[in-house]
């Protein structure tokens, strides 16, 4: 038998047993039904991100970002973020949920869930102009989820603890997201003995 004929032989049977074992390629998924798949409660361009105001328990905080994508506490002449904010506008670009509680909720509903004013709010502006408030209300009795909309969106959602927390801790820790500035020394003054 020819090498050739031989090689394109094993060849096929390769693609061909590749193909019966991994499945047809290029095929849409199965969509997931299973209770642990999460929908996306909302989904932004984390890039288009240039302001942040966050609120908690009526204490806020705003933080800005140039055209150079470098972010500032409070305005474009205040101090630049720390480290530990990089995160932070990826994680304001969206949230997964593993719930939907309810559609069109009334004022009953609202005041239920902690929703009618909020314990953190978080108002994203997009470079397109856009804007966005998420409001996190109370946790669930399990405490490991926080009641949650988005301000013109009749739906209620429920969203991981450690979302809001972290947005809350941009007020709360505000040292840590917030570069201090390193003093400069005075080259006039004597140094000390």
């Amino acid at each position: 038998m020819n090498f050739r004929i031989t090689l394109v032989l094993v060849v096929v049977a390769v693609l061909l047993g590749g193909y019966l074992w991994f499945g047809p390629p290029l095929t849409e998924p199965e969509e997931n039904t299973s209770p642990t798949s999460q929908d996306w409660f909302y989904l932004v361009d984390d890039f288009l991100i240039n302001r942040l105001d966050a609120s908690y328990f009526g204490t806020e905080a705003t933080f800005v970002r140039d055209s150079e994508r470098v972010w500032y506490y409070g305005s474009f002449e205040g101090p630049p973020v720390s480290e530990e904010f990089a995160g932070t506008p990826f994680l304001a670009g969206g949230a997964r949920s593993p719930r939907l509680i309810m559609e069109n909720p009334d004022d009953e509903a609202l005041r239920l869930y902690g929703l009618d004013s909020p314990q953190i709010t978080l108002r994203l502006y997009l470079e397109t102009g856009e804007a966005y408030t998420v409001s996190i209300g109370d946790l669930t009795p399990d405490r490991i989820t926080n009641y949650a909309r988005i301000d013109g969106i009749d739906r209620v959602y429920l969203l991981d603890r450690t979302w809001g927390e972290h947005m809350a801790r941009l007020i709360t820790e505000q040292d840590i997201f917030v570069s201090t500035p390193t003093p400069t020394p005075d080259p006039n003054a004597t140094p000390s003995p």
